[in-house]
């Protein structure tokens, strides 16, 4: 038996997957007696697809994972081992400062401005941003995932 078992995924620097390894990229498992074990384990004939994810620990019980109902721990409801979860981004609130003119108002043209720190919703127009995408995420580095298909020794 090895230090890693069958079933483990593993956030690789290389190219070249070892022995014993597959890429997590949706492939069918090759046959054989040797990925027994990883079959069973998976309960599918392909390797998970993480192609593109970040991973995140399984939330059976502390309620953190929105995709698992409030109140029912130690069940999952909603969420299993190696399914997805969409992208979403929930409610929130930006602050910006405004410029207006003392003693003509808001839209007046008095001198000088001074600016205030207002907090709206985030159901209007979007303020321009730096870094903005079509997505939501954190700075990160692109890895293979593999998965320990079988021990070689």
């Amino acid at each position: 038996m090895t230090i890693m078992p069958v079933g483990s995924i593993v956030a690789f620097g290389g190219t070249r997957k070892p022995d014993g390894w597959l890429w997590c990229d949706g492939s069918t498992i090759p046959s054989g007696t040797d990925y027994s074990d990883l079959r069973k384990l998976l309960g599918q004939n392909k390797t998970p697809d993480l192609r593109g994810y970040f991973l995140r620990g399984l939330d059976t019980s502390r309620q953190i994972d929105p995709g698992v109902s409030k109140g029912r721990s130690k069940r999952l409801a909603g969420r299993t081992l190696l399914s997805t979860q969409g992208d979403a981004v929930g409610p929130h609130a930006h602050d910006y400062l405004h410029a207006y003119y003392p003693g003509a108002g808001k839209s007046g043209a008095g001198n000088p401005p001074c600016f205030s720190a207002e907090q709206h919703a985030s159901t209007g127009t979007p303020l321009p941003a730096a870094n903005v995408g079509n997505e939501n995420r954190p700075i990160n580095v692109a890895v293979n995932y593999i998965i320990k298909a079988f021990d070689e020794g």
